[in-house]
């Protein structure tokens, strides 16, 4: 496309005005690509415009996708689509920006369930992942991930968040120290 041709179409074109409903114009060929084609267009579809805001991760899309088709009728109808997925942590995500990263421990759970057959790939995917809202850091480890699998304990050393393995490691420990508490209370002294 030549400077000539792009400035022309800057300048000449339209606002729509804001009081009429919007009725998108039939697409120039050159500027419709096969990829922005829905696949369940009805029959009696004249033209369609696509208006795509979608993200992804691998396979796993965020966002909106806008889609008007207009009949040979010349009726409109809006066919919007937006890709929401329940992630690992429980929270309903649209946005990418939403999205902290991958929980460990949300990862194997469903990379079991995967491999049992209960989900599939993708499934296990979203799964795995957790939201701004609902990260979490281990303060014995450091590991990071969501808030349903790192929680806050009361401790000896004060309110701590902890992870399953450093909380089964914690739990043996004063588990031993119990036990010794009760084999060495013949010999220490009552307190009074």
């Amino acid at each position: 496309m030549s400077i000539k041709t792009a400035l022309e179409r800057l300048f000449n074109r339209s606002v729509h005005p804001a009081h009429q409903p919007y009725r998108p114009a039939p697409p120039t060929p050159d500027t419709v690509s096969q990829h922005q084609i829905p696949n369940d267009i009805p029959n009696n579809a004249s033209y369609i415009e696509v208006q795509s805001d979608q993200q992804t991760i691998g396979d796993i899309k965020f966002g909106t996708e806008k889609v008007i088709i207009v009949d040979t009728r010349g009726c409109s109808r809006d066919m919007s689509r937006q890709s929401s997925h329940v992630l690992g942590s429980g929270k309903l995500v649209s946005k990418i920006e939403d999205i902290a990263g991958v929980c460990r421990i949300c990862q194997s759970i469903a990379m079991e369930k995967y491999q049992a057959g209960e989900i599939n790939l993708q499934q296990a995917q979203v799964l795995s992942l957790y939201d701004k809202g609902s990260a979490a850091v281990c303060n014995v480890c450091g590991i990071q991930g969501c808030i349903q699998h790192i929680r806050p304990i009361q401790t000896d050393q004060g309110i701590l968040s902890i992870c399953p393995i450093c909380q089964q490691k914690l739990d043996k420990k004063l588990n031993r120290q119990r036990f010794l508490r009760l084999l060495l209370s013949p010999f220490t002294e009552p307190q009074k």
